[in-house]
């Protein structure tokens, strides 16, 4: 028998409908004019998939209210009817409260993101000891400054440019790649009167340098810091802008500085 029911008086109840809510009179129209009218069912189909996710999503998951509002704009896309369009004022308010509030969590993530210094000195001491230990070895073992640099061309995005230190029994003896926390960095490894010392030169292009002392000089600038009872200094200078020098080793500040030059 041919259902009475209009498509309008379907969708006035499908959400009564889902839910259980109607009669049992009520129910058995609707499930009869659900067989018998191929719109009404892909509409049907659409609210049915789009509650259970809602559900599943929404009440279930503890999420942060503007990642929901995400996954809904998602789900809703999908949908032949507009879950909005159900809440009404809802959709008024709540909508531009939720834009706001994301762009706000935004905002403070990427300020604080540009105001996180990064972990220099903290690092290039990690790395330093870790050297100490043998757990780096030299990916190429060499003095020679013009053979070091041709290794790394091509190698890093920056040009590798091997500092030549000031003063007598001071030798490089060779290098690889490294990281310091996410950035990939030269690694340098000098013996200078018997001590070792390492030397990271890294990108310094928007790096922010942790709280050190600073020392000036004619087109340079050193930031000095002690970690673990070892010295660190990282020189900016003029000639290779965009790319620093850390300098890492157990000697006396003196010392350190009077190699650097």
């Amino acid at each position: 028998m041919k259902s009475k029911m209009t498509c309008q008086d379907f969708k006035d109840n499908l959400y009564k409908f889902l839910d259980k809510e109607l009669t049992e009179r009520h129910n058995f129209d609707m499930k009869q004019h659900l067989d018998a009218c191929p719109l009404c069912q892909l509409t049907y189909e659409n609210e049915k998939n789009f509650d259970g996710l809602v559900r599943s999503h929404s009440v279930k998951e503890d999420a942060p209210f503007d990642l929901r509002e995400s996954v809904l704009e998602s789900i809703q896309s999908q949908s032949k009817v507009s879950f909005w369009e159900k809440l009404g004022w809802v959709n008024t308010f709540l909508k531009p409260v939720g834009v706001a509030l994301l762009v706000v969590i935004i905002s403070i993530t990427v300020l604080s993101t540009r105001t996180e210094s990064f972990p220099l000195f903290k690092e290039s001491v990690t790395r330093h000891l870790d050297c100490l230990k043998g757990s780096y070895p030299m990916e190429i073992k060499t003095s020679d400054i013009e053979e070091v640099t041709r290794w790394f061309e091509g190698k890093l995005n920056f040009v590798v440019n091997v500092p030549e230190l000031v003063g007598k029994n001071v030798e490089l003896k060779g290098a690889r790649l490294c990281h310091l926390k996410d950035k990939k960095v030269a690694l340098l490894t000098y013996h200078v009167k018997g001590k070792r010392m390492t030397v990271f030169v890294i990108d310094s292009h928007n790096l922010k340098i942790p709280s050190s002392k600073v020392i000036k000089g004619e087109g340079s600038k050193l930031y000095v810091n002690k970690e673990k009872g070892y010295l660190s200094a990282f020189c900016l200078n003029k000639k290779t802008e965009g790319v620093g020098c850390v300098f890492v080793s157990d000697m006396s500040e003196e010392e350190l500085l009077g190699l650097i030059g």
